[in-house]
């Protein structure tokens, strides 16, 4: 479609084109581009030269629509593939899983905050409500969790069931204390956030959520562990059991947010020591910190 837009009979047959010839467009034209699957989608061109396009030019502009529909289907489908891998694995791995890092085993060892949360009575509660009912504490639970984690910087690499696992990578000029205080952060937003789903569904009749979170800092494996066709971006290592027995013993011991003494001396603010405790798998167990203004609940 060609419609000229100067002269005393401009082409206006639609309302947007006043606009263009008020902006003093001169000629405006639609082009059909050429997709995969005999697929078709309009591109325009409009230019303010007086006398608009030329034969030559509209020539040419014809002429590129097969190469212009090749690198927009290249570049709509990285950005589908990117979105698609933010969602479903995290900005940060979506991103190294795109640029070709799919090797089993390919694996590289950063610092980090480690994040573990486990929403409360989930098992219990699966076991007497119907599926539907479920899934909707699932939603609200890691909603308010999840944009806790995500508001402070942090990568969440999977949830298990009831249970979200996140990193808090030390970035190359940043200190494990900058880490450390987005990880706490984003446990505090958490419980925060719960409370306000709390009121909601109170008013609806429905039990509060109750989570227990445990964070530690140190050196983890980031990369691919699975079999030969299927394969899991995730992080390995002491430091994640560390912070997965430390949730376990937050919930046992009532205490909201429990950290590990590295974590502790490395995070601003002050916390308060809650023992020595033996956890599944660490021989020598560790010492366990709560953040001073978290007490009992």
């Amino acid at each position: 479609m060609r419609c000229r837009l100067e002269g005393d009979d401009p082409d206006l047959e639609y309302a947007f084109m006043e606009g263009l010839r008020d902006d003093g467009y001169t000629d405006y034209i639609a082009l059909g581009v050429p997709l995969t699957g005999d697929r078709r989608q309009p591109a325009s061109f409009s230019l303010r030269r007086a006398g608009g396009f030329t034969d030559s030019e509209l020539a040419a502009l014809r002429g590129f629509m097969p190469v212009f529909g090749m690198l927009s289907e290249i570049h709509v489908g990285r950005k589908l593939a990117s979105d698609l891998l933010d969602v479903y694995l995290g900005h940060g791995t979506g991103a190294r899983v795109l640029d070709g890092a799919i090797r089993r085993g390919s694996a590289r060892r950063i610092p980090a905050a480690v994040f573990f949360c486990d929403l409360r009575g989930f098992t219990a509660m699966s076991e007497r409500l119907p599926r539907k009912y479920i899934i909707n504490v699932l939603h609200d639970y890691f909603g308010a969790v999840g944009a806790a984690i995500e508001a402070s910087g942090g990568e969440i690499l999977k949830f298990i069931g009831d249970a979200a696992l996140a990193i808090f990578p030390v970035e190359e000029e940043a200190s494990a204390t900058d880490a450390c205080n987005r990880a706490l952060q984003a446990a505090h937003d958490a419980i925060a956030g719960l409370e306000v789903v709390n009121q909601r569904r109170e008013a609806e009749g429905k039990p509060p959520l109750r989570s227990s979170f445990g964070l530690h800092v140190g050196d983890v494996f980031y990369g691919n562990i699975g079999s030969a066709g299927r394969l899991d971006f995730t992080v390995i290592g002491p430091a994640v059991n560390r912070a997965a027995r430390l949730e376990k013993l937050s919930a046992d011991l009532s205490v909201p947010v429990l950290v590990t003494s590295e974590f502790a001396e490395a995070a601003s603010g002050g916390f308060r020591s809650v023992g020595h405790h033996r956890l599944k798998g660490i021989e020598d167990g560790v010492e366990a910190f709560a953040p001073v203004a978290d007490g009992a609940s």
